[in-house]
């Protein structure tokens, strides 16, 4: 969908033709007769927009066609299909159609053809939109009566703490603890960490485990941020994600919002639209009607009696991007209401205070680190470190033993040094993480490429070849000769001469990007398309 399905009165009877317009002219001015377009067009929209025209409309309408009218408007430039309506209303479809086409009549929605194919009636071809001259209806509550938010609320927010849980994600895969199956499932050990990383949520509702995991999951596969062994299926960073955390790592916050934001709403400003209710505290029921146009596939709820599974999911991520907070308990969510990160990155409102990024190290090997650190640091150590929490600041302790496992994860170059450097405050961890990295690079287990000559006349013959011998590493009395990398072409053409055509190694299975992932094949939520911009009357 795009902004030009946002349209007002006006500049949607532009477009109508001269018999539509006579008509309207004698239905709410009670005139007729010839007269120019233009001066038709004035005189409609000046009944048409009368504001006590739509209220005493309005007050004449039953609940659910209130509703109705509500969704439309919360919809934005998106749209409402015939059949997402029909689907969440106990009505039988003939009487929506009828008041749907009564309140296109009465100039307060205008509809589509869709390109879905419906074999039905011929209005479930249709996406309805609302128009722009009466948003302040809709944003002022009109079409809606809310419940009210008792005043004594207690808020919980999860903050940046998807930011953490995705660092944690990288941290784990690229130490090796997450594997995918050939059915595309994870295994079960990974389930196992996956489930210590998002434990905060087992004291609201185990669903939004769930959800975290399929939104962190469907980024870092949009991202191409994680790599597949096609062999045991174990999960690896990939370079461009490597690349991101070295270059912008201060920017994932926001490179996983902006990216959130495109996949749920394409057009921003139907998220800031709905989020402006949100200044004040909004009950549960009245968020999840604000925002089910963007989950269809939810149920719109008939009471205040709401879990979280019940929510239509963008309102659930919301939450869990920490741009709303919530009052809620284990069994039931109460409210909404924009956070203070919500007030900032949406709408811009800068805080005055500045707090420093906290770091500190203690002599017994334990850090406290805030989010704000950045990706990077909070990477590196959640690949050396084991985490002892999940709220801020994090508290990370390191052994040996977590180091070692660190170090053999091949990090990218600089990374260990990196991270010894901005851990220099306390001189005996330094020291200690000095010579754990000394230990451990003193001695290598390498990959190289041998090259083993069963006959000895051949192998006599090679030893004594010049240009041969400046393509070898090392030579292996009656064995062979480790050969360098880079000039295996060039071995495999001189040994041509030789008579001599080895054969190739075993062949290893490959990484390619992650693809798919059971759960998250269905992230991405319908879009009604408009079939032209035609504009039917």
């Amino acid at each position: 969908m795009n902004s030009h399905n946002l349209q007002s009165v006006s500049s949607h009877l532009k477009l109508a033709p001269g018999s539509f317009l006579s008509s309207l002219r004698s239905r709410f001015t009670k005139k007729s007769g010839l007269i120019q377009n233009t001066k038709i067009l004035g005189e409609i929209c000046e009944e048409i927009l009368k504001p006590e025209r739509i209220k005493k409309y309005l007050s004449e309408k039953t609940e659910w066609e209130r509703l109705v009218l509500h969704l439309i408007y919360a919809s934005g430039t998106r749209g409402v299909h015939f059949a997402e309506l029909q689907s969440n209303f106990e009505i039988p479809p003939k009487i929506i159609a009828d008041f749907l086409t009564e309140a296109a009549n009465e100039m307060l929605i205008w509809h589509a053809k869709s390109k879905r194919t419906v074999e039905t009636d011929h209005i479930h071809q249709y996406i309805y939109f609302g128009f722009t001259d009466f948003y302040n209806l809709f944003e002022n509550g009109n079409f809606l009566t809310t419940a009210e938010v008792p005043e004594n609320n207690s808020w919980i927010s999860n903050g940046r703490l998807a930011e953490w849980h995705l660092i944690s994600i990288l941290a784990m895969s690229q130490i090796g603890k997450f594997s995918v199956k050939k059915d595309n499932y994870f295994t079960h050990w990974t389930i196992k960490y996956l489930s210590r990383i998002l434990a905060r949520h087992k004291s609201m509702d185990a669903s939004l485990a769930e959800d975290e995991t399929h939104l962190l999951f469907a980024f870092l596969i949009d991202e191409k941020w994680l790599l597949r062994n096609e062999g045991d299926g174990e999960l690896r960073p990939s370079a461009t994600a490597y690349e991101f955390l070295q270059k912008n790592g201060f920017r994932l916050y926001s490179e996983l919002l902006f990216w959130w934001e495109r996949e749920r709403f394409r057009n921003k400003d139907d998220l800031k639209t709905l989020l402006k209710f949100f200044e004040k505290p909004v009950d549960s029921l009245t968020a999840a009607r604000l925002f089910w146009a963007f989950d269809t596939r939810s149920r719109l709820p008939k009471d205040s009696n709401i879990t979280w599974a019940m929510l239509p999911r963008p309102l659930r991520e919301l939450y869990l991007l920490g741009i709303l907070k919530a009052s809620a308990n284990k069994k039931k969510v109460f409210s909404f209401e924009l956070s203070e990160l919500g007030e900032d990155v949406i709408f811009g409102k800068h805080y005055e205070k500045f707090e420093v990024p906290i770091c500190s190290c203690s002599s017994n090997f334990e850090w406290l680190m805030s989010i704000s650190n950045g990706a990077l640091k909070l990477f590196q150590i959640a690949c050396f470190a084991q985490v002892k929490n999940d709220e801020e600041p994090l508290r990370f302790v390191i052994n040996r033993e977590s180091f070692f496992e660190g170090l053999r994860s091949q990090l990218p170059k600089g990374y260990v040094e990196d991270f010894i450097a901005w851990n220099l405050q306390s001189q005996n961890v330094a020291a200690t993480l000095n010579d754990w990295n000394e230990i451990f690079n003193i001695s290598t287990i390498d990959t190289v490429r041998l090259l083993k000559i069963r006959n000895a006349n051949r192998l006599k013959e090679l030893s004594e070849y010049k240009p041969f011998l400046e393509c070898v590493e090392e030579s292996i009395p009656n064995y062979g000769f480790v050969i360098k990398q880079e000039c295996e072409q060039k071995v495999r053409s001189i040994l041509s001469h030789f008579s001599l055509n080895p054969a190739p190694p075993a062949l290893h299975f490959s990484a390619t990007h992650l693809g798919t992932l059971a759960g998250t094949e269905n992230y991405k939520v319908p879009f009604p398309s408009v079939d032209s911009n035609e504009v039917l009357f």
